[in-house]
């Protein structure tokens, strides 16, 4: 399959992940190998749930704990986020790919499960071997930020974009953000003051009011 996917030969890796995830029985090491040569070549992954759902279902239960990564990234690249949910990591260990993380907290952040995404923000921030420069690791911090947006820490959101915007794998989309985040800023700040004036209008000063009158 590798061998496929680093020539390019696209059709012939889809091909060949078809007849990995008919086998039966199916091996854990031929169902990651499937899901691997899908993720890379298919853009319409959708067509393929019904053969892969069912061919990680034909897996021991054993395997399927080592298939969980790619069952996840697929279930997340169909945008299947409840399902995606299910598969992410109860804890964030050494083995755990640094995609796999990124993914769960995007999973979570789109689920509205703040409380849960945090907990992985804080694991990621306490880590320091995982490299902005590396494809990977800008797209994770990408995912951190994108939580600091939601969560309207406007800032910090800013901070992690901000060395990303030279990022071969995502700086055009950190650039949009930053732009997106200050105009949220921009909103808030008028949104703030509109709110004060507002309240001050609401509860005049009464010795301001009788000075004024003096004048």
């Amino acid at each position: 399959m590798r061998g496929f996917l680093d020539l390019g030969m696209h059709t012939e890796a889809l091909t060949l992940a078809r007849e990995f995830l008919r086998r039966d029985p199916l091996e854990t090491s031929a169902f990651n190998a499937a899901l691997d040569g899908l993720l890379v070549s298919e853009d319409r992954l959708t067509r393929w749930t019904r053969l892969v759902e069912s061919a990680y279902a034909r897996l021991p239960k054993r395997a399927r704990r080592q298939a969980k990564s790619a069952i996840f990234n697929f279930y997340y690249s169909i945008r299947e986020f409840e399902k995606a949910a299910s598969f992410i990591p109860k804890r964030l260990s050494e083995p755990t790919a640094v995609l796999d993380v990124a993914f769960a907290i995007d999973t979570l952040v789109y689920l509205n499960r703040l409380k849960e995404a945090r907990v992985w923000v804080r694991r990621v921030t306490r880590r320091e071997n995982h490299s902005v420069d590396s494809w990977e690791g800008g797209v994770l911090l990408s995912r951190v930020a994108e939580f600091y947006a939601e969560v309207c820490d406007f800032e910090q959101a800013i901070r992690l974009l901000e060395p990303l915007r030279t990022h071969r794998g995502v700086a055009e989309s950190a650039i949009l953000g930053i732009v997106e985040l200050r105009v949220a800023q921009g909103l808030r700040a008028i949104q703030e003051g509109l709110t004060a004036l507002r309240e001050m209008n609401a509860s005049p000063d009464l010795d301001l009011a009788v000075m004024d009158s003096r004048r």
